[in-house]
């Protein structure tokens, strides 16, 4: 029997702009430390996806191309999705 999943929610999201001397010195917005950046497509060099080793926050972040300014789009939001979060009770469906 194959399971599948939908789920349709509202979220917030935050969104910062932030001036920034590079993209080596993002503050995670929920702590302050220094974000881990990964740049995992290189045909997109402005996206990252951002880690915090301090908090746990994970983010994404989109520079300019000069790199003095980023916008960062926390994924707190998301944080209770999947396995393990509040829809995993999800009923078996198909043939």
């Amino acid at each position: 029997m194959s399971r599948e999943r939908s789920s349709f929610l509202v979220v917030t999201v935050r969104v910062d702009a932030i001036a920034c001397s590079g993209l080596g010195a993002i503050p995670c917005r929920r702590c302050g430390v220094t974000l881990d950046l990964c740049q995992p497509d290189p045909n997109l060099p402005e996206r990252f996806i951002a880690t915090c080793d301090e908090c746990g926050e994970w983010s994404l972040v989109e520079s300019s191309p000069d790199r003095l300014w980023a916008t960062v789009v926390s994924l707190d939001a998301l944080a209770n999705l999947g396995p393990g979060g509040p829809d995993r009770d999800v009923p078996d469906v198909g043939p």
